[in-house]
């Protein structure tokens, strides 16, 4: 962790110092990667329909420890119960969500969609999970049971498509991300799903640009959402209105995620770089060089430690799929 502000700046230069590791091993491009909620190991979804398994120690060490087989299309997103270290969950091009024994390297439960599945999330206490498909159709899911709840057309709804989403630290609400439509802006959907099912709480203006990410705070304290105009707004997550904008980008922002402590956020975009910024201060922190794909599409900081993942569009001409790994101690 992070916990002395004193450490953020000295934290951040050798992240940004360090050479990377890339993890070879899949067919294809990599869409996804995710922590266990210990650190231990790293999970990784292709196009190639596999997830792989990674053990990836502080000094740099990196090992694949398993290879998890059953999906027969692109895997488009993986995600760690936020409690238990062994339960995967992945979502496909194949309309299935699928859990996962990672320990045993097997799958549990298999459970068909009505479409391609490109979008998922863990609430905070692992009692609920949703899935997002290719036309904003949202399911939620009872974890516990392994079974659908609930099913809703966003699109229906809000006349745009809906991106990403994630839930508050209380876990009763789930925020989403979305285009433009609401009076030509994009717009954080509220929704509460208490009930196990999807209750519209509130629409919140946000960008005049298409909200592509958002990322919350392990603390509760903030969100951050990444839009098309290659703007980063920080937001209060209690009176839900925006403390500070980031404009370190040039390009589209595209994935991000904050720091095992909160105190850090990372963000990517088009133009190959992952930046750092002081939550607090919102003073950058440093870039992290990832000329190594041609966009970044997805980050996840180690929940245990410094050590930063992401993986990303690779560069033309390049075979095969790679996770590229940085740490303060590589």
């Amino acid at each position: 962790y992070i916990e002395d502000m004193s450490d953020v700046v000295s934290v951040c230069r050798k992240l940004c110092a360090c050479k990377e590791k890339s993890l070879a091993g899949h067919d294809q491009r990599v869409n996804s990667i995710s922590w266990n909620c210990a650190g231990t190991t790293l999970a990784s979804g292709s196009a190639d329909s596999t997830i792989k398994l990674w053990q990836v120690d502080k000094s740099g060490g990196c090992r694949e420890i398993k290879e998890l087989k059953g999906h027969t299309r692109s895997v488009e997103r993986t995600a760690w119960h936020p409690k238990d270290a062994t339960q995967l969950v992945s979502v496909s091009d194949d309309k299935t969500l699928r859990f996962w024994d990672a320990k045993a390297g097997r799958c549990i439960k298999t459970i068909q969609t009505s479409g391609g599945l490109i979008n998922l999330a863990f609430s905070p206490n692992g009692s609920q999970i949703v899935s997002g498909d290719k036309t904003d159709v949202l399911t939620l899911f009872d974890a516990r049971k392994m079974a659908i709840v609930d099913r809703i057309n966003f699109h229906d709804f809000i006349g745009t498509e809906v991106n990403e989403f994630g839930w508050d630290k209380s876990g009763s609400y789930l925020f989403l991300s979305t285009g433009c439509a609401v009076q030509g802006k994009s717009t954080i959907q509220i929704v509460d799903t208490r009930n196990n099912k999807f209750d519209r709480v509130y629409t919140l203006p946000a960008t005049t640009a298409t909200c592509y990410c958002i990322a919350f705070d392990p603390l509760g304290r903030y969100f951050a959402l990444g839009s098309g105009d290659a703007l980063v707004t920080l937001w209060d997550s209690k009176e839900l209105v925006t403390v500070a904008s980031l404009e370190q980008s040039d390009s589209s922002i595209s994935a991000m995620c904050f720091s095992n402590s909160g105190n850090v956020l990372a963000y990517g975009s088009n133009d190959k770089r992952i930046f750092l910024e002081n939550v607090e201060t919102c003073e950058p922190l440093g870039v992290i060089d990832a000329s190594a794909v041609d966009q970044v599409t997805c980050i996840a900081w180690n929940p245990k430690q410094n050590i930063v993942a992401y993986c990303g569009e690779e560069l033309k001409g390049t075979r095969g799929g790679f996770v590229r790994v940085v740490g303060e101690h590589f």
